[in-house]
C-alpha cells in the first residue's frame, strides 16, 4: 500500500511542478503589468494611455517569453549534456527576446529613447540576436539528429542575409515610415529586422524539419515550438513590411498586429509547458494491452525515429499478416521480445537526447502499463 502511494506521489509531483511554474509565470506577468501603471508618464506623451498601455502589453510579453525559457531550461535535468547545451541556447534566444519587447517602453521612461545607441536599432539589434541564439540551439539539436540543416545551413544563410541586406537598403519607402529618423538610420534598423525575419525562417525550417523525424514522446513539445517560430517568422515579415509603407493602417490599428506577436509568446509558453511534460506516464496504468503496445510506447522515447526504422521492420511485418484480436505464435512473441531488447539497448547506449538506465527504462514501461507478465516472458529464449 504505501509502495502504490509512492509511485503516485512520484508520478504526481513533477505535474504539480509544472502546473505551479506555469501560474507563477502568469501572476508574475499580471503582477509586473500592474506595477508598470505606477511609472510616471514621460515628458512629452500627451497622454497616460498612449505610455502605459504599450508599456502593460511588452511587459507580459517579456514575462511570457523568458516565462517559456524558464520552463525549457528547467526540464532539462535529465536530458544528455550535447542536447542541454542546444537548448540553453533556445532557452537564451527566449529570454533575450522577452528583454527586447521591453526595451522601447523602458527607454521612453528614461527619457533615452533619443540617445543614438537607441536610435540606431539596439532594440532591433537585441531581437536579431535573440533569433540567432534559437537557429543555433535548433541547428545543434538537429545535428544531435543526423539531420542536414538544408536550407538552413550556413553555407546558404549568409549569401541570403546580404541579399536581404542589401535590397532593403535600396528598396524606397514612405517617409512617415522612417517615423522621424534618417534615412541611414532607417536603412539600418531595416538591415536588422530582415537579419531577424531570415534566422526565425531558418530556426522554423530546422524545427519543422526537427518534427519530422522526432519521436512521439517529443512530437507535441516541438509541434508547438515549429508553429510559434511559424508565426514568428510572419510577425517579423509584417514589422518589415510596415516599415517601408508605414504604420498606419487598419490592420494595425485594429490590433491584429500585436495579436500577432500576443499569439506568438503564448505559443511559446505552450511549447515550454509541453516541453516539461516529456517522458512523463500516463495518469492510469493501461491495464489491456499487447506486446505491440509496449514496443510502440518504447519506440516513441527515441529521439530519432530513423535510427530504429530498421529494428521495427519485424513488427510492421508481423502486424500486417495478423489483426488486433488474433493470438500471436511462439515464434511471433519470441521475435517481439528481440525487438523491445533491441530498442531497449538503443535507448541505454545510444540515444542522444535523454539519458536512461535500463531500470528507468523498465519503470517508465509499468508505469504506463501493468507489465509485470511481460518481464517474466522476456526472460524466455
Amino acid at each position: 500500500m504505501n509502495t502504490t502511494s509512492n509511485k503516485d506521489t512520484k508520478e504526481k509531483h513533477p505535474r504539480v511542478r509544472l502546473r505551479l511554474q506555469l501560474a507563477i509565470i502568469l501572476l508574475g506577468a499580471i503582477l509586473l503589468s500592474y506595477l508598470t501603471t505606477f511609472i510616471p508618464t514621460p515628458a512629452g506623451v500627451a497622454e497616460w494611455a498612449e505610455f502605459h498601455v504599450p508599456f502593460i502589453i511588452e511587459t507580459v510579453f517579456a514575462v511570457l517569453y523568458i516565462g517559456a525559457a524558464g520552463l525549457f531550461f528547467f526540464a532539462l535535468k535529465d536530458f544528455n549534456p550535447l542536447f542541454q547545451k542546444a537548448y540553453r541556447m533556445v532557452c537564451a534566444g527566449l529570454a533575450i527576446l522577452g528583454i527586447s519587447h521591453l526595451q522601447v517602453p523602458i527607454f521612453q521612461s528614461l527619457a533615452a529613447w533619443g540617445v543614438s545607441l537607441t536610435q540606431f536599432g539596439i532594440v532591433f539589434l537585441t531581437s536579431a540576436i535573440g533569433s540567432l541564439f534559437i537557429l543555433v540551439g535548433l541547428l545543434r539539436f538537429a545535428k544531435l539528429l543526423d539531420l542536414k540543416p538544408g536550407f538552413a545551413s550556413w553555407r546558404t544563410l549568409l549569401p541570403l542575409v546580404v541579399v536581404c541586406a542589401v535590397t532593403v537598403w535600396v528598396v524606397p519607402y514612405a517617409p512617415e515610415a522612417a517615423n522621424g529618423v534618417s534615412e541611414p538610420v532607417h536603412r539600418w534598423r531595416l538591415v536588422l529586422m530582415a537579419i531577424q525575419a531570415i534566422l526565425t525562417l531558418s530556426a522554423m525550417v530546422i524545427a519543422f524539419r526537427v518534427r519530422g523525424v522526432i519521436g512521439t514522446v517529443y512530437r507535441r513539445a516541438t509541434t508547438w515550438l515549429a508553429m510559434a517560430l511559424f508565426l514568428q517568422t510572419i510577425g517579423a515579415i509584417q514589422v518589415v513590411y510596415f516599415s517601408l509603407v508605414g504604420f498606419e493602417s487598419w490592420y494595425v490599428n485594429s490590433g491584429l498586429l500585436s495579436l500577432t506577436f500576443v499569439a506568438i509568446s503564448i505559443l511559446y509558453l505552450v511549447a515550454g509547458y509541453s516541453f516539461g511534460y516529456i517522458g512523463l506516464p500516463s495518469r492510469k496504468q493501461i491495464i489491456s494491452f499487447s506486446t505491440k503496445d509496449i514496443i510502440l510506447y518504447v519506440a516513441g522515447l527515441v529521439s530519432n525515429t530513423r535510427a530504429i526504422d530498421e529494428q521495427l521492420d519485424p513488427l510492421r511485418v508481423i502486424t500486417s499478416r495478423t489483426s488486433a484480436s488474433q493470438e500471436l505464435s511462439e515464434d511471433d512473441q519470441k521475435t517481439l521480445r528481440k525487438v523491445y531488447l533491441e530498442l531497449e539497448d538503443y535507448l541505454v547506449n545510444k540515444e542522444p537526447v535523454r539519458r536512461y538506465t535500463r531500470d528507468e527504462l523498465r519503470n517508465r514501461v509499468n508505469a504506463q502499463f501493468d507489465a509485470s507478465s511481460f518481464w517474466l516472458t522476456l526472460s524466455k529464449k
